[in-house]
């Protein structure tokens, strides 16, 4: 980092006995992050991702802060398309950057010295936010992941022909619906059979404990006699076994092409255990009331609890002709209760496909500010006897 005094001459009087300024200091302010990489990428995707501090004025509001991403190419600065997941540098994520077509580096003079590098500049066109982030690190290099273990072509079965045929995979607690192909056709996983024909192929499944089930003939294809049931791919968790402090995965299972070491530089969080007996019966009730379809503020909060075990409380308003769901995770009291962009992303396309046509609903995170108490406890003899008696 380069820190210059920008002095500029003034004329003034002398005085006699009286100190005098020949220049008055300026600085010079620029609300912009320049990268320079001393190799280029030509035709690829740059991965940034921001580990910042929360500065506490953040919601989730469009156009609090806006960014112009830019690359200097042929002596010009031109625009880049980004996917930017950290909402104008105010929370940690990840921003992938598009690259064109770059040929060779650029020279370019920053303050006083020029340097021959693929110059990467970010700054601010429009802020009506007060702080700045506080970068903790910037790094390359990383991806997001989760933890799940795959299995591939597991044969489960020959189908017997029968109504309601039942099978069970090799292992439980799924992430997600399985991959079933039978007599080189593919079923698909549903949440009922009533909403489909004899003809559809179709089947559900129990994420805990593996179970495979098919139509009746009515509702539901019945597979062919003697047609082999073939999962192609599914993929299990151990839920809150995988919450592993950071620096603690370092070990490849398996070798990867350019791959040396790896490392989780955060907390691995958010992994839970399937749902309890207990957990069925209190939302049992909330399921057969909404059908997994959102009419009511009760059915856009139970569906949000029920897509994920990650959002702890949700609550739906009507604000300005608009359905707004604020959202609270578990961890609230971590990072300010912040939630991934991308989960946000992918629980409002959910509640879309199961609102009515006419009703576009939008999620948001909760924003949740310290607050400081200063208490006054006033005590008294008869008090203290009473606290030391009980």
């Amino acid at each position: 980092c380069y820190v210059f005094n920008n002095y500029k001459y003034e004329h003034v009087v002398f005085e006699k006995n009286k100190p005098t300024y020949f220049f008055k200091q300026s600085a010079e302010y620029e609300e912009a992050l320049y990268f320079g990489f001393d190799s280029f990428l030509s035709e690829q995707d740059l991965s940034l991702y921001f580990d910042l501090d929360n500065i506490g004025e953040i919601n989730f509001a469009k156009g609090q802060r806006i960014l112009q991403w830019e690359i200097l190419h042929d002596s010009k600065w031109k625009m880049l398309k980004v996917d930017d997941e950290t909402n104008g540098l105010t929370i940690s994520g990840d921003v992938k950057i598009e690259l064109p077509i770059i040929k060779n580096l650029e020279a370019y003079t920053l303050y006083i010295d020029s340097f021959e590098r693929m110059w990467i500049r970010v700054s601010v066109a429009f802020s009506s936010m007060s702080h700045f982030p506080k970068i903790n690190k910037l790094l390359l290099n990383t991806v997001e992941v989760k933890q799940e273990k795959s299995f591939y072509n597991e044969s489960i079965g020959y189908s017997k022909g029968l109504p309601d045929m039942k099978y069970y995979l090799d292992n439980k607690n799924l992430t997600s619906a399985p991959i079933i192909v039978i007599e080189e056709e593919e079923y698909k996983a549903v949440e009922r059979f009533i909403d489909y024909t004899k003809d559809d192929r179709v089947f559900r499944f129990n994420g805990i404990t593996g179970e495979i089930i098919f139509g009746n003939g009515v509702y539901g294809k019945i597979p062919n006699v003697g047609a082999e049931i073939l999962v192609q791919k599914y993929a299990t968790t151990s839920g809150k076994k995988g919450n592993l402090p950071a620096k603690k995965i370092n070990i490849l299972q398996e070798s990867i092409n350019y791959i040396d070491s790896v490392e989780n530089i955060s907390p691995c969080v958010d992994g839970l255990d399937s749902d309890t007996i207990e957990d069925l019966k209190r939302f049992a009730p909330s399921v057969l009331k909404t059908m997994q379809r959102a009419v009511s503020a009760a059915d856009y909060e139970h569906l949000s609890r029920q897509y994920s075990t990650f959002v702890a409380k949700a609550k739906c308003i009507v604000q300005n002709n608009e359905v707004i769901v604020l959202i609270m995770s578990q961890n609230v009291l971590k990072n300010k209760g912040l939630i991934k962009p991308s989960f946000i992303r992918e629980l409002q396309e959910y509640l879309e496909d199961v609102s009515m046509i006419t009703v576009k609903p939008k999620v948001q995170s909760i924003v949740v500010s310290d607050l400081k108490v200063n208490l006054q406890i006033k005590y008294s003899d008869e008090a203290i006897n009473q606290f030391v008696l009980f």
